[in-house]
């Protein structure tokens, strides 16, 4: 069951049941387009979501250029770097229709980072 006052069209696992009924019926996401952060629609409650991102080399970079917030001590994303493993995962989940909640998981400006490698200490992050 969803908290209180949170649209339970936003529950993952509903997104997730949506995604494989249509890829059992052969409806696969449109390819992604260029990124564009303005598709994705403000919301009025807070929302969290996970947002998996596999680093394959220490060298690889997560592209996700961030501030803490004195007023609230919390992580918000200031942008995201073309080409590297965020800008990858918001094109991966670009493929689906704008409508879709998948869809409106891309890590954008504003964003707060809750949990980043099992640590939510800014300082840590």
């Amino acid at each position: 069951p969803n908290p209180p006052g949170v649209d339970p069209s936003l529950d993952l696992r509903v997104a997730m049941q949506t995604l494989q009924a249509h890829l059992q019926k052969g409806i696969l996401p449109a390819d992604a387009g260029p990124t564009d952060a303005s598709l994705v629609k403000p919301v009025s409650t807070a929302l969290e979501f996970p947002v998996v991102i596999h680093r394959i080399s220490p060298e690889g970079l997560f592209g996700i250029r961030y501030k803490v917030d004195p007023a609230t001590n919390v992580p918000v994303v200031l942008g995201i770097a073309a080409d590297k493993l965020c800008d990858a995962y918001n094109r991966e989940v670009q493929r689906f229709p704008v409508d879709s909640d998948l869809f409106q998981q891309q890590v954008v400006p504003g964003d707060e980072l809750a949990v980043v490698n099992g640590e939510s200490e800014p300082a840590k992050i």
